[in-house]
């Protein structure tokens, strides 16, 4: 089965503490997904752009991936 999955995170109020320097202002990612079911066993792939910036800092973008393996019984 083939998708699309996407994400955005902003951060809406004042962050304090260990939150403000360590926790992104926002975060962005999305791209294509692809499962497959082999009985009771799932696996999914994602690939695509990703963004974030944290508090004072310059925007990153780049290129993540994902893979996972999942189950049901």
């Amino acid at each position: 089965m083939l998708g699309l999955d996407s994400r955005v995170r902003f951060a809406i109020g004042t962050q304090h503490g260990r939150a403000a320097t360590t926790e992104p202002r926002f975060d962005f990612s999305a791209g294509p997904v692809a499962t497959a079911a082999v009985g009771p066993i799932a696996l999914f792939a994602e690939a695509g752009p990703s963004a974030f910036q944290l508090a004072g800092a310059d925007t990153r973008v780049g290129l993540a991936a994902m893979a996972g393996v999942g189950a049901a019984f």
